[in-house]
């Protein structure tokens, strides 16, 4: 995980989650920054399945756009079982909203960037390296569509342009793109890296400057070609979603109704989730799919939606605090526990949870994802909203 450049001229407080299945407290192994070990405060214990870390970032490991330096934050948790029982890892920095990562294992050396910064503020895009792989070389391709200036070591790129990167061991780079969008933009390296991308001082539906927001990008990869999207039901004004293809002349069905070819792989699709929608995207070939949205404290937020091939397959149990949906794939053998559907279509509903206790429960769904959200425990006015999907992402073979 990388942090990005920050306001504060102190320390930034970092609070790591993570949420298991299994009904025993695990062991935060280490935390680095670049080279430094870092101090993590006493572990609160939410419950047996939930164990919040807290630490610090220094001003010096701030990311500087346009610079490379060595604040890669490296978590390593220490755990038997955690291949098969680990939930969810969420970070969050100060006040911003929590961002779900992903395990080393899930990553990959080619990706797609989806970004937000439509009105006002700056898109950016950041990379960090996986630790003791040794010199990484990346190459970063600016989609061709819209003017584009961004700077690097001292030198500035334009619309089309590569951009030739090289990252050692425990380095991050933020690259800034004001009064221009990343979207779109290929990102090919010689190694595993972490990608994230987001949005800076932009507004988000509300007409609100909103604060800056990221979410990790998935390797393409690990792209589907079915989802189902939960609005969050937090904002008045709805949600926004944003396409994006792996390959040219892709064909994106939305709820079987609206059809759009999109010619380029630059190209992405924009529409609304309007209040209360629950949307099924299909797609002839593999796309990624991130759902923009404002909190309850006017907080921007970015989702990256897992695909269904994305969802469990084995029994899992609700998620501790969170109030949502369950997304289920309508297999005859699946136990709904008497919750009504609330949706039914292509095979595919939602089902409403109520988690608000700690005390998970196993439902018995199969092939399912949760779309959830709730207060965050130490900052009540954050709203924490995710979608739960497998921590170590299933790669497709074509």
């Amino acid at each position: 995980m990388v942090l990005f450049a920050n306001n504060n001229n102190g320390n930034v407080r970092v609070s790591v989650e993570v949420q298991t299945n299994n009904a025993s407290s695990l062991s935060l192994g280490s935390v680095k920054i670049g080279q430094r070990t870092v101090h993590v405060t006493q572990p609160m214990v939410l419950s047996p399945q939930q164990t919040v870390y807290k630490f610090d970032v220094q001003p010096a490991e701030y990311l500087i756009p346009g610079n490379t330096t060595q604040s890669t934050i490296h978590i390593n948790i220490q755990d038997d079982t955690i291949q098969q029982n680990l939930i969810a890892l969420r970070l969050m920095i100060d006040d911003l909203e929590p961002v779900t990562i992903y395990p080393i294992e899930s990553l990959g050396n080619e990706y797609r960037v989806i970004a937000y910064c439509q009105i006002l503020g700056s898109c950016f895009l950041a990379l960090s390296t996986v630790p003791n792989t040794g010199l990484v070389h990346v190459n970063v391709i600016l989609p061709r569509a819209n003017s584009m200036k961004v700077q690097y070591n001292n030198a500035f790129y334009s619309e089309g342009q590569e951009i030739q990167i090289q990252l050692s061991d425990y380095e991050a780079l933020l690259l800034e793109c004001k009064q221009c969008d990343f979207t779109g933009t290929l990102i090919k390296s010689s190694k595993k890296i972490a990608v994230f991308a987001g949005g800076i001082d932009t507004i988000v539906r509300r007409g609100d400057v909103e604060s800056t927001f990221l979410a990790q990008m998935t390797p393409v990869h690990t792209w589907g070609m079915d989802f189902i999207l939960v609005d969050s039901n937090i904002d008045d004004m709805g949600d926004m979603i944003r396409i994006i293809p792996r390959y040219r002349e892709t064909v994106v069905k939305v709820t079987g109704k609206t059809t759009t070819r999109i010619n380029s792989t630059e190209h992405y699709i924009q529409r609304a989730l309007n209040r209360g929608d629950i949307v099924h995207v299909t797609a002839n070939k593999p796309i990624m799919i991130c759902q923009i949205l404002t909190t309850g404290s006017k907080q921007g937020l970015m989702l990256n939606v897992p695909p269904i091939e994305q969802y469990f397959e084995i029994d899992f149990h609700t998620h501790c605090g969170y109030n949502g949906f369950v997304i289920d794939s309508g297999d005859e053998d699946v136990t709904y526990n008497s919750e009504p559907r609330i949706i039914g279509q292509s095979g595919y509903f939602a089902i409403k949870i109520d988690s608000n206790s700690c005390q998970s429960s196993r439902l018995g769904f199969r092939h399912s994802t949760i779309f959830g959200q709730r207060d965050h425990a130490d900052t009540p006015y954050i709203k924490d909203v995710q979608y739960f999907s497998k921590p170590f992402l299933r790669v497709r073979t074509d």
